[in-house]
């Protein structure tokens, strides 16, 4: 994994895609051309990477995969 994200996982922004459809405690990595979808894990003090998504994929259709159907092996 990327060591920045190990590293400094604060340092990340909120996924603006998330957000639009109110999941706010998701953050996302850029490294072209993936997208990766995180949240932090403060009481374990880990991180869960719950997507990779080529950037150009809608975030959506594959966050509602992920919550409500099965995760995206």
């Amino acid at each position: 994994m990327e060591p920045k994200l190990r590293e400094f996982p604060h340092s990340f922004p909120i996924s603006p895609d998330a957000s639009a459809l109110g999941v706010l405690g998701y953050q996302q990595l850029l490294i072209a051309p993936y997208r990766i979808v995180f949240e932090i894990v403060e009481d374990r003090k880990e991180v869960a990477v719950y997507l990779v998504l080529r950037q150009n994929q809608s975030l959506e259709p594959a966050l509602i995969r992920y919550c409500l159907v099965a995760p995206i092996l």
